[in-house]
């Protein structure tokens, strides 16, 4: 907060010149919609990993210790993703197809209760699966979104994530409770639909009508 006080503000937006391009269109726009929705599976294909992911590594014999630096290593690959992302060179569509790829690989691993050595490993995917993804969406968000209703298209992108990872964390309690560790395959069949969406919506994406205005 303190840093903060720092920052430069940035210019005012200019008005939009026509409501052609106003809030409500954005629900009209397929690659709109695509972005957000993708963005959400993906993402939201993490619940059962931040519900029930503690409870099956205690489960396994793992200490507090252990436990919190598994958790730990996510992060840290999650921090190195961030600071590297502006040297990133490939298209937006291109990184969530990416993430989206990876996070049904890590969920599919992970369903099969590997051991420590692997599931290390496979926590250091999390730069992918989650911060890969975030990169590419508002990559995307960028590109694709006038300037002057970004505000309202973060607030659609939150708002269907939202219930998304809501309704999957619900849902995901009952098939845990069912399949165990199966439920990573539900996870991962989420993230490869997102990674499928925003695939098959590459082209409408590519197109980038609004860079400049953004």
């Amino acid at each position: 907060a303190l840093v903060s006080l720092g920052l430069q503000p940035l210019d005012n937006p200019k008005p939009a010149a026509s409501s052609s391009h106003g809030a409500t269109a954005l629900l009209r726009d397929p690659g709109f919609l695509a972005i957000i929705a993708a963005s959400a599976l993906i993402q939201g294909s993490h619940a059962a990993y931040y519900i029930f992911a503690s409870i099956a590594w205690q489960q396994a014999g793992y200490d507090g210790l252990t436990i919190a630096t598994l958790w730990v290593l996510g992060v840290i690959a999650e921090i190195v993703l961030f600071a590297l992302s502006p040297r990133f060179t490939l298209q937006p569509s291109t990184l969530v197809a990416i993430a989206a790829l990876s996070a049904a690989a890590r969920w599919a691993i992970t369903a099969q209760d590997p051991p420590l050595a692997v599931l290390a490993i496979v926590q250091l995917t999390h730069a992918l699966s989650f911060g890969l993804t975030q990169v590419g969406i508002m990559g995307l968000m960028l590109h694709h979104v006038p300037g002057h209703v970004m505000a309202r298209a973060q607030g659609y992108l939150t708002a269907c994530g939202g219930i998304v990872a809501g309704l999957a964390s619900v849902a995901s309690g009952t098939i845990y409770e069912s399949w165990g560790q199966g439920i990573y395959y539900v996870m991962a069949v989420m993230a490869g639909l997102g990674g499928l969406l925003i695939w098959l919506a590459r082209d409408r994406l590519s197109h980038q009508p609004h860079k400049a205005a953004s």
